[in-house]
Protein backbone atom coordinates (compact mmCIF):
# COMPACT_ATOMS: atom_id res chain seq x y z
CA UNK A 1 0.00 0.00 0.00
CA UNK A 2 1.34 3.15 -0.91
CA UNK A 3 1.88 5.88 1.92
CA UNK A 4 -0.99 8.17 -0.01
CA UNK A 5 -3.51 5.56 0.59
CA UNK A 6 -2.07 4.72 4.21
CA UNK A 7 -2.19 8.33 5.41
CA UNK A 8 -6.27 8.77 3.86
CA UNK A 9 -7.19 5.24 6.01
CA UNK A 10 -5.27 6.93 9.02
CA UNK A 11 -7.21 10.19 8.79
CA UNK A 12 -10.75 8.10 7.55
CA UNK A 13 -9.94 6.75 10.92
CA UNK A 14 -8.65 9.45 12.89
CA UNK A 15 -12.25 11.29 11.79
CA UNK A 16 -14.36 8.83 13.20
CA UNK A 17 -13.03 8.43 16.15
CA UNK A 18 -13.34 12.08 16.63
CA UNK A 19 -17.28 11.85 15.31
CA UNK A 20 -17.25 8.73 17.56
CA UNK A 21 -15.94 10.73 20.67
CA UNK A 22 -17.83 14.24 19.63
CA UNK A 23 -21.75 12.17 19.98
CA UNK A 24 -20.88 10.64 22.73
CA UNK A 25 -19.57 13.83 24.45
CA UNK A 26 -22.51 15.24 23.79
CA UNK A 27 -24.89 12.64 24.66
CA UNK A 28 -27.40 14.19 28.27
CA UNK A 29 -29.43 12.33 30.81
CA UNK A 30 -33.13 14.01 30.92
CA UNK A 31 -35.19 13.14 33.92
CA UNK A 32 -38.13 14.87 34.96
CA UNK A 33 -41.61 14.98 35.98
CA UNK A 34 -44.94 15.09 33.61
CA UNK A 35 -48.68 16.94 35.65
CA UNK A 36 -51.41 18.70 34.34
CA UNK A 37 -51.57 22.00 33.94
CA UNK A 38 -55.07 22.40 35.39
CA UNK A 39 -54.10 20.73 38.50
CA UNK A 40 -49.89 20.74 39.13
CA UNK A 41 -50.52 18.23 42.48
CA UNK A 42 -51.73 15.65 39.54
CA UNK A 43 -49.27 13.17 37.75
CA UNK A 44 -49.22 12.00 34.59
CA UNK A 45 -48.30 8.03 35.16
CA UNK A 46 -49.51 7.20 31.92
CA UNK A 47 -46.91 9.81 29.91
CA UNK A 48 -44.73 8.63 26.68
CA UNK A 49 -41.58 10.42 26.35
CA UNK A 50 -40.39 9.75 22.43
CA UNK A 51 -37.30 11.64 21.03
CA UNK A 52 -38.53 12.24 17.73
CA UNK A 53 -34.63 11.75 15.96
CA UNK A 54 -34.58 7.65 17.29
CA UNK A 55 -38.07 7.27 17.31
CA UNK A 56 -37.95 5.23 20.84
CA UNK A 57 -38.78 6.63 24.06
CA UNK A 58 -39.71 5.80 27.79
CA UNK A 59 -43.41 5.82 30.41
CA UNK A 60 -43.20 7.41 33.54
CA UNK A 61 -43.68 5.68 36.02
CA UNK A 62 -46.65 5.92 38.79
CA UNK A 63 -45.81 9.11 39.54
CA UNK A 64 -45.12 11.09 36.36
CA UNK A 65 -41.29 10.47 36.95
CA UNK A 66 -38.78 9.52 33.72
CA UNK A 67 -35.15 9.77 32.57
CA UNK A 68 -34.00 9.19 29.36
CA UNK A 69 -30.59 9.90 27.43
CA UNK A 70 -30.96 11.34 24.38
CA UNK A 71 -27.75 14.18 22.41
CA UNK A 72 -28.58 17.54 23.24
CA UNK A 73 -29.86 18.90 19.62
CA UNK A 74 -32.63 16.11 20.06
CA UNK A 75 -36.59 16.63 20.31
CA UNK A 76 -38.55 15.35 22.68
CA UNK A 77 -42.01 14.47 22.63
CA UNK A 78 -44.07 14.46 25.35
CA UNK A 79 -47.81 12.35 25.16
CA UNK A 80 -50.64 11.05 27.55
CA UNK A 81 -53.84 9.78 26.84
CA UNK A 82 -56.45 12.61 26.84
CA UNK A 83 -53.68 15.35 26.86
CA UNK A 84 -51.84 17.80 24.14
CA UNK A 85 -48.65 16.68 22.82
CA UNK A 86 -45.27 18.80 23.48
CA UNK A 87 -42.15 19.37 22.08
CA UNK A 88 -39.18 20.47 24.05
CA UNK A 89 -35.65 20.58 23.22
CA UNK A 90 -32.73 21.22 25.27
CA UNK A 91 -30.10 22.65 22.29
CA UNK A 92 -29.85 25.96 23.41
CA UNK A 93 -29.40 25.38 27.32
CA UNK A 94 -26.76 25.96 29.72
CA UNK A 95 -23.75 22.85 29.39
CA UNK A 96 -25.05 20.16 31.85
CA UNK A 97 -24.56 16.31 31.46
CA UNK A 98 -27.90 15.78 33.75
CA UNK A 99 -31.04 17.72 33.02
CA UNK A 100 -33.99 18.10 35.18
CA UNK A 101 -37.44 19.66 33.31
CA UNK A 102 -40.80 19.71 34.48
CA UNK A 103 -43.19 19.10 31.88
CA UNK A 104 -46.71 20.42 32.31
CA UNK A 105 -49.71 19.39 29.68
CA UNK A 106 -53.14 20.45 28.99
CA UNK A 107 -56.11 18.33 28.27
CA UNK A 108 -57.75 17.96 24.98
CA UNK A 109 -60.94 19.90 24.96
CA UNK A 110 -63.71 17.89 22.80
CA UNK A 111 -67.04 19.49 21.66
CA UNK A 112 -69.09 16.59 20.70
CA UNK A 113 -72.16 17.09 18.24
CA UNK A 114 -75.56 16.54 19.34
CA UNK A 115 -76.52 12.28 19.28
CA UNK A 116 -79.98 11.03 18.49
CA UNK A 117 -80.73 7.76 20.15
CA UNK A 118 -83.36 4.98 18.94
CA UNK A 119 -84.54 2.20 20.41
CA UNK A 120 -84.44 -1.00 18.24
CA UNK A 121 -87.38 -1.42 15.87
CA UNK A 122 -88.12 -3.96 13.11
CA UNK A 123 -89.28 -3.25 9.60
CA UNK A 124 -92.95 -3.05 10.00
CA UNK A 125 -92.41 -0.53 12.53
CA UNK A 126 -90.14 2.03 10.11
CA UNK A 127 -92.29 1.28 7.46
CA UNK A 128 -95.38 2.70 9.06
CA UNK A 129 -92.98 5.66 9.79
CA UNK A 130 -92.09 5.97 7.07
CA UNK A 131 -96.34 6.18 5.20
CA UNK A 132 -97.17 8.05 8.27
CA UNK A 133 -94.43 10.98 7.05
CA UNK A 134 -95.66 10.61 3.75
CA UNK A 135 -99.22 11.09 4.71
CA UNK A 136 -98.19 13.86 6.48
CA UNK A 137 -96.35 15.29 3.26
CA UNK A 138 -98.73 15.30 1.39
CA UNK A 139 -101.32 16.91 3.77
CA UNK A 140 -98.90 19.57 3.48
CA UNK A 141 -98.68 20.33 0.01
CA UNK A 142 -102.02 19.78 -0.55
CA UNK A 143 -102.57 23.23 2.02
CA UNK A 144 -99.60 24.71 0.41
CA UNK A 145 -102.11 24.92 -2.88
Amino acid sequence: MSIFKTTQVFFVFAALLLLQSTLQSQTITITGKAYDVQDPKLPLPKLMVINKRTNQGVFADSEGKFSLSAIKSDTLLFSSLGFMVKKICLKDSTEKKIYYVEVGLRKLEYTLKEVSVFANRNLNDIQKDIDKLGAIAQRLEAEMK
